[in-house]
């Protein structure tokens, strides 16, 4: 038998009977004694002979008690596997770009956030792909292989639906989101299990919402804290308050269940609107249901109570102390004239209704009236015993 070079060609054509089944396991072994005692067992044509014939046993049944080779290097299982052994025959250029490959997708897998775990599975399959010849072409097929896998499905869940609509993006932007996602989140202080997992980004990255768009979330979500606003979200939507932050981020449903697309920014406006206003009127002593709260939202300056701004609804304390007042006093004299009042009705006109305000400047005058008749028979009077 030659040695050198002619000898590691030998051992090739070898391990490609093997995987052909043209000579069997046991002859392979035969010859392998054989090729060692030629080579040397711990030469350099020696460890190429286990390579060789390891790569054959790879590809039929593997013996049903293997022998372990004392000179096998022991490796954690939780690390990513060592680029596998390339089947001899390969030209030096198919050796390189397969071992490029697994190396580019192994430093993407990494961006990609996997822990050493499951890039040590993925890698697994990987190597299949690549000994399938794969990645002799470049990485795009084993790149669109790897898109198909659930790994991939679990890890960018929100890509789905963004294809769904035509608005796919790319696993960098994907990823860029995640990160101005959690930006926000922490710069406002919310608790880090809202941003420390892939999924809590998917619903929010698959219904397509920008960076402000969150942002806004998060506003309302934070002033969703206020004990008054906390009480009218439960009252009017039965939203728990341990899971009001989550609702008004659009993530989960009343109960606190994760939806599967996130809830629109017109829905949690409504109702952070609602809750607002009706936090306000609490505030200033009114009763408020969610019929009524959502009706003034409705009107031209409820709309201005926006949820999704810090302090907008703090700017509008004065309309409801003012109010406040107007209702106290029409209480008293819609009693003197013997008149149906609700208190609600001076909200109604603070909030623009024209008929509400009428009936209370009709009272106004009414009680001008009267005070004016009062002043104008004691004027008189005192006219008298002056005369007298």
């Amino acid at each position: 038998m030659a040695k050198g070079t002619d000898l590691y060609n030998y051992i090739g054509k070898l391990s490609m009977d093997l995987q052909k089944g043209l000579i069997s396991l046991e002859d392979a072994n035969e010859l392998n004694a054989r090729a060692r005692e030629l080579a040397g067992n711990r030469g350099q044509f020696g460890a190429d002979v286990r390579q060789a014939l390891r790569y054959g046993d790879r590809r039929i049944a593997p013996p049903t008690d293997p022998v372990t080779d004392p000179t096998d290097p022991v490796t954690d299982p939780t690390d990513p596997p060592d680029d596998p052994p390339e089947p001899p025959g390969l030209d030096a250029g198919t050796v390189n770009a397969r071992k490029s490959a697994r190396e580019y997708l192994d430093g993407l897998f990494k961006q990609f956030g996997f822990s050493d775990a499951d890039r040590a599975k993925l890698l697994g399959e990987v190597d299949g792909w690549i000994t399938e010849g794969l990645a002799d072409a470049g990485t795009d097929a084993i790149l669109m292989k790897f898109r198909g896998t659930t790994t991939y499905a679990n890890r960018f869940a929100g890509m789905a639906e963004l294809i769904s609509r035509g608005q796919a993006v790319s696993e960098a932007e994907y990823i860029q989101l995640e990160s101005s996602y959690r930006n926000v989140m922490q710069n406002y202080g919310l608790p880090s299990t809202f941003y420390d997992n892939p999924a809590d980004y998917a619903r929010l990255i698959g219904a397509g919402l920008s960076v402000k768009e969150v942002e806004e979330r998060v506003v309302a979500a934070k002033q969703s804290l206020n004990p008054l606003v906390a009480q009218e979200l439960e009252q009017y939507y039965g939203v728990s308050q341990g899971t009001q932050m989550a609702y008004l981020l659009g993530l989960t449903n009343e109960t606190g269940v994760a939806l599967e697309s996130a809830r629109t920014q017109q829905q949690i406006r409504q109702e952070g609107r609602a809750a607002q206003i009706g936090a306000a009127a609490e505030r200033a002593g009114f009763s408020m249901d969610k019929t009524f709260a959502e009706g003034l939202g409705g009107t031209s300056l409820g709309k201005t109570i926006d949820p999704f701004q810090m302090g907008t609804l703090a700017n509008l304390e004065g309309t409801f102390d003012q109010a406040r007042r107007v209702a106290d006093r029409d209480t008293t004299l819609a009693a003197i004239d013997t008149e149906t009042y609700n208190q609600r009705d001076a909200l109604s006109a603070a909030f623009g209704d024209e008929q509400k305000k009428l009936a209370s400047e009709r009272r106004a005058r009414r009680e001008r009236a009267r005070f004016a008749g009062t002043s104008g028979a004691a004027a008189s009077s005192l006219g008298v015993e002056r005369n007298l």
